[in-house]
């Protein structure tokens, strides 16, 4: 299941674009804390989205524009 948390929102990416963005996964960096997932968004323009995990849940806690280190 998927959870999406109201910091994720922070940056402006919508529910359907962060989901839309990890149903289409390009890339993924294994953080200290978290998973950074990178996807497009409905235009193409390629988000990040992190993500940690629970018992129960995929809990997106971050989605903003993909930043240069997170598009190699």
């Amino acid at each position: 299941m998927l959870w999406i948390e109201e910091s994720a929102y922070r940056h402006g990416a919508s529910e359907e674009e962060i989901i839309h963005a990890l149903s289409n996964p390009l890339r993924h960096f294994e953080l200290d804390e978290m998973i950074m997932i990178t996807g497009p968004d409905f235009a193409g323009n390629v988000l990040e989205i992190g993500v940690v995990e629970s018992p129960e849940y995929l809990v997106v806690i971050h989605a903003m524009k993909a930043r240069k280190e997170f598009l190699r």
